[in-house]
């Protein structure tokens, strides 16, 4: 397979966005253009499941499209959770992106992660309306 391909759907309150692959720069370019032009119509208090768990490698342009991202949902009022793998989590890590976003190992945790979000929201929302 060459290229990174992404799949969105929404379930609930939670977007899953998977993108998965092998990484080249003008597949990735096209990819986070797509990916940004699908979020758009969702993006207000979005709560997104990034699975990132089957990309093997990352460069920084991939690393700064992801954090392009997550400002993009964190400026919208939003939370987005990363499912990954071990050199996901390790290069994430390394370049303290873990410190801002929430890296798990399992679709579980991610889940936990985003309905405990969407449950703090809605609890703020009944009392500052």
């Amino acid at each position: 397979m060459a290229g990174i391909t992404s799949e969105y759907t929404k379930n609930g309150d939670i977007s899953f966005l998977t993108l998965s692959g092998e990484m080249d720069q003008p597949s990735f370019s096209k990819t986070f253009s797509e990916v940004n032009n699908l979020l758009v119509k969702d993006i207000k208090n979005i709560a997104l499941l990034l699975d990132l768990s089957s990309i093997g490698y990352v460069n920084s342009g991939f690393i700064g499209h992801i954090a392009n991202l997550f400002s993009l949902v964190d400026e919208n009022n939003g939370k987005m959770a990363i499912i990954g793998n071990s050199m996901i989590n390790d290069t994430f890590d390394l370049v303290g992106f873990g410190e801002f976003v929430d890296i798990v190992n399992s679709r579980e945790k991610a889940l936990t992660i985003l309905n405990n979000f969407i449950g703090a929201k809605a609890f703020d929302f009944r009392f500052t309306d």
